[in-house]
Formats: C-alpha cells, sequence, structure tokens
C-alpha cells in the first residue's frame, strides 16, 4: 500500500481567507446595525465598502432598478455671454468608480441628490397657481445648487458671475417590446442675475 500524499494550503492563507472573511461580515454588521454605536470613521469606511458593491432594496432580493435619473446642471453668464450647460454629477461618478474608499462618492451622492431634489422642487412649483421667480429661488435644492456653482465649481474663483440658471435633466427609462426605451425631459430654472 502506497503512501498518498495530501496537500493542505498553507497556513499564511488560510489566515487570509479568514481575515477577509471577518472584515467583511464586520463591514456589513456595522453598515446594517453600527451607525448609532461606532464611531463615525469606521460606519464611513463601512458604507463605502457595502454601499457600492451590495446594495439592495431588498424587495424579492431583486436590485434597485432606476427608472429615471434626475441630472442636476447650471451655466453661468460672464461678461455677456453664457457659458455652455454643465453636467458636474458625471466627474464625481467617474471618480468613485475609479477610488470607492476617496471622497468623490460622497460629492456624487451631494450632487445627484441636487438633481433630485430639483426635479421635485419643479413639480411642486408648476402646481402653484402664480409662481413668480422668487418661489423657484427660495427652493432648498436651488439654494444649494446655486451655492455649489459659486463655491465648488470651476467659476468660484471668478468674481465676473452676472448670472446663473440651473436646470435639471430627466431620463426616463422604459421597457418595451424587450427594449429599453429612453426619452429625456430638461426643465431649466427661471435666471438668476447678481447685482455687481
Amino acid at each position: 500500500m502506497q503512501n498518498r500524499s495530501i496537500r493542505t494550503l498553507p497556513s499564511w492563507l488560510s489566515w487570509l481567507f479568514v481575515v477577509i472573511f471577518l472584515a467583511h461580515l464586520s463591514a456589513v454588521v456595522i453598515y446594517e446595525f453600527g451607525k448609532e454605536t461606532m464611531p463615525y470613521p469606521v460606519v464611513k469606511l463601512a458604507d463605502r465598502y457595502v454601499v457600492p458593491w451590495f446594495f439592495q432594496n431588498y424587495k424579492m432580493f431583486a436590485p434597485d432598478p432606476t427608472d429615471q435619473i434626475h441630472s442636476f446642471l447650471y451655466r453661468v453668464k460672464e461678461d455677456g455671454e453664457w457659458s455652455a450647460w454643465h453636467q458636474p454629477v458625471y466627474q464625481y461618478q467617474q471618480g468613485h468608480w475609479a477610488n470607492r474608499l476617496g471622497n468623490s462618492g460622497d460629492m456624487y451622492r451631494i450632487v445627484n441628490w441636487m438633481g433630485t431634489n430639483l426635479f421635485v422642487g419643479a413639480q411642486a412649483v408648476h402646481l402653484q397657481e402664480e409662481a413668480t421667480d422668487s418661489l423657484w429661488f427660495e427652493l432648498p435644492a436651488y439654494k444649494t445648487a446655486e451655492r455649489y456653482v459659486m463655491r465648488l465649481s470651476p467659476y468660484a474663483d471668478s468674481g465676473d458671475v452676472e448670472a446663473l440658471q440651473v436646470g435639471v435633466m430627466t431620463e426616463h427609462h422604459r421597457v418595451q417590446d424587450g427594449e429599453i426605451r429612453s426619452f429625456t425631459l430638461f426643465q431649466p430654472y427661471p435666471v438668476k442675475s447678481f447685482e455687481p
């Protein structure tokens, strides 16, 4: 009878699997239950690991599909000329995809939130009988969008901004006849002029 050699994994590799499993399990537990008890940096790290890879809405274990996307756009007027429309969400989205642990994910969520809330705000204003420009400018989403343009955009350091206009581009996605169909809707907000 011949002795068969039994191959086993090196002990360091076994321990590596255990450490990876425990780190994954810890991140999921912290994400689900540790928001009030764990320190903020630990919760933030767990969120950055869990959300991009494992977020679902838990309705019949299906991922959360998006049927409409609201994107924040803006343009500014300098020296009597309007700039092109800028859509800042994609730069943060690409930065988030490139580095899941960087801060682009935070800015992506903020700018994405602005698009959604600008859409909701526009719907609310359209329901008013006599909507004035000041009603548009008093919306919290508009104030946040204006703050973004005046503080974080390429025009933040420019003192020559004469006017600002924001808008929201909505892409609707539907499945028809087995194909994905999409159409877009653009809702511009009124132009806000700045006194010199």
